[in-house]
């Protein structure tokens, strides 16, 4: 179950990423980069 929402968020994301790119690639790389912080 969880791996079945974890592949429908994944493809909620790549279909996001291919609609708006620059926008996603920004907020991927400020994920990230609180992810690094965080750890």
């Amino acid at each position: 179950m969880i791996h079945c929402n974890f592949n429908l968020s994944n493809l909620l994301i790549t279909d996001y990423i291919k609609s708006k790119p620059k926008l996603a690639t920004l907020i991927f790389h400020y994920i990230i980069f609180n992810y690094s912080l965080i750890n």
